[in-house]
């Protein structure tokens, strides 16, 4: 098919892509990165589609996929999230139980060595933490995109270093 068909092709599942792209992602924002995302896929790998196969599934499948690819980037991409004043971090225990104390410890330690960072690495990462995307945090602290990018990895690798008694064996 040639490209500009098949572009007028993709056109017409674009509201549908948007609908189904809101179902798996209530961000807004987020919901149509994906679905931009999908459609450039769909282009970029337009020679692996055929015409005996269903175009609108097609995109739904691209959509969905890399969806759970984001998802698991996002989700493995650090070693401990904080959410909400919980720590998860699924390394510090073999066990099932759950141990709110040794939690309440490990917290209190990762806030500790937060604490000591120099404010240019411990206030970017405190962001990160909260959720912020760097851009945003570049924009709130008036600082590049690349030196918050550096400055969170820097502080990750001090906090690595100094946290290194929660690491898995």
């Amino acid at each position: 098919m040639p490209d500009r068909i098949f572009g007028n092709s993709l056109s017409l599942y674009y509201k549908d892509l948007q609908i189904y792209a809101r179902t798996l992602e209530p961000n807004m924002e987020e919901a149509e990165d994906l679905v931009q995302e999908t459609l450039y896929k769909a282009l970029r790998f337009q020679n692996q589609y055929n015409d005996s196969m269903s175009l609108r599934g097609w995109l739904f499948t691209i959509l969905k996929n890399t969806r759970i690819n984001a998802f698991r980037r996002k989700k493995f991409s650090s070693g401990f999230i904080i959410s909400d004043q919980s720590l998860v971090y699924g390394q510090l225990t073999l066990s099932a139980a759950r141990n709110d104390g040794e939690i309440n410890c490990v917290l209190a330690d990762i806030e500790r060595s937060i604490s000591v960072l120099k404010p240019d690495y411990s206030l970017p990462m405190c962001y990160f933490l909260k959720g912020y995307k760097y851009h945003e945090i570049a924009t709130q602290l008036d600082i590049p995109i690349g030196t918050v990018k550096f400055r969170i990895h820097a502080a990750k690798e001090i906090l690595k270093t100094q946290l290194r008694v929660y690491e898995f064996h």
